[in-house]
């Protein structure tokens, strides 16, 4: 047994080795960050296409949505039932916001997935 875990050792002192760990290491690490990046995109395109969905229902055509309704408690009603647990009031009003907030979406040159961006005073992309 100790013999093995000084072959070990030496193995791991190995430069070529040592460098094949840390080129391996980078792949993984650069793997983690697109797939970060990847998720939080989907994230906001979905949220941001929900919450479009609410405020096109909301307006139904008109400039301006009806207040006074219980349309986003009925709806996160719903949801909870259809696919659980995240799309509470709260949330929905927020996702709706959000679309309010940023109504403008390019799609993106690299993943196909839409790409927010917020209009200026001018009516440009920032």
């Amino acid at each position: 047994m100790a013999n093995e875990i000084e072959k070990l050792k030496v193995e791991l002192l190995n430069p070529e080795l040592v460098a094949l760990a840390d080129k391996i290491v980078q792949v993984i690490e650069d793997g983690k960050q697109a797939l970060a990046v990847s998720i939080n995109e989907i994230i906001k395109t979905t949220y941001w296409r929900i919450g479009q969905y609410i405020v096109e229902f909301e307006q139904q055509g008109n400039a301006k949505a009806k207040y006074g309704t219980s349309l986003l408690s009925n709806l996160a009603k719903l949801l909870r039932a259809r696919v659980g647990r995240g799309y509470s009031r709260p949330n929905l009003n927020n996702m709706r916001k959000f679309y309010l907030m940023y109504p403008i979406c390019q799609t993106s040159d690299k993943s196909g997935l839409p790409n927010l961006q917020t209009v200026n005073a001018t009516g440009t992309g920032e």
